[in-house]
């Protein structure tokens, strides 16, 4: 089981095969107390639009940890950890569900949210990050980034949650890359286009629902559920030990290597021009294409 510890800032996954990961140790970088940026030592509501640095690992065994830790409220941030973290903490760490409906005029036109360069663990199964997209006439496309990121759950299924919004087809972008996880279930819905890359999961699910024109590429998925519903998307160059399903039309699934121990590779849909599943290897493999 891997673990977190103050001395160990972040890890950085270099993907080779399933249980060999090379690990770079990465401390927080000076330059971020730049002028113009917020230092954060402590839970914060922010309503703000900026730049935030985490200044400090927080223990939540030794200090009070209230649920969220961060609230944002604010369009356009960026909260990074600085290579520290939140650590052991009781119930749920980033919460981004409160916008404020930006006022008659304003040139908001979307959020742009980043979490990077830090570790989140939980004692229990909460969400460490819950990001839910405002759903206001005039809104054209969100942004959310996370990357560089540790993600733990130390006692049953901890939860990433990335919602975006169909009420006026706001366009959402979605990156995930760099991130660890273990025994956390991830789940992003309404994504327009987006990437998932160079990450390592084990123990948990990874949900994609609705969700379009998404690159997953260069992932290692071990004792991991992997269900992704939509069109258009590209998965490649994937490793997994578990069950994967692909459900829809212009799916291109190529170069993945199905281990399969725990599970088929059920991949459905819809394969027409530009998609097809090409040049995978593994055992226990079930394509079932559907036409129309």
């Amino acid at each position: 089981m891997w673990s977190s510890t103050d001395g160990l800032r972040f890890i950085r996954p270099a993907l080779v095969l399933f249980g060999v990961f090379a690990q770079v140790l990465v401390s927080g970088d000076p330059a971020l107390a730049a002028v113009g940026r917020v230092s954060l030592a402590g839970p914060s509501v922010i309503t703000q639009s900026g730049v935030y640095i985490l200044t400090r690992t927080i223990d939540c065994t030794q200090e009070n940890c209230p649920c969220p830790y961060f609230d944002v409220q604010a369009y356009d941030v960026t909260l990074d950890l600085g290579g520290h973290g939140i650590l052991h903490a009781p119930s749920c760490i980033l919460q981004a569900n409160a916008y404020p409906a930006p006022p008659p005029g304003s040139p908001v036109t979307g959020v742009y949210l980043a979490v990077r360069n830090g570790t989140l663990t939980v004692n229990a199964a909460s969400p460490l990050i819950s990001i839910q997209m405002p759903g206001f006439s005039g809104m054209e496309m969100n942004f959310v980034r996370l990357e560089d990121l540790y993600l733990e759950s130390a006692s049953g299924m901890g939860e990433v949650n990335v919602i975006g919004d169909m009420s006026y087809n706001i366009i959402m972008d979605l990156t995930v890359e760099n991130v660890v996880s273990y025994q956390v279930s991830h789940s992003y819905q309404y994504i327009h286009s987006g990437r998932i890359l160079e990450s390592v999961y084990q123990n948990g699910y990874l949900t994609c629902y609705a969700c379009d024109h998404v690159e997953i590429a260069d992932n290692a998925f071990d004792y991991f559920v992997f269900n992704l519903t939509g069109d258009g998307n590209d998965f490649r160059r994937n490793q997994t030990s578990d069950s994967v399903s692909i459900t829809g039309r212009n799916n291109l699934v190529r170069w993945n290597v199905f281990w399969n121990v725990m599970g088929a590779a059920n991949l459905q849909g819809t394969f027409m021009t530009g998609g097809g599943v090409r040049h995978n290897v593994g055992r226990e493999m079930k394509f079932s294409p559907q036409s129309g």
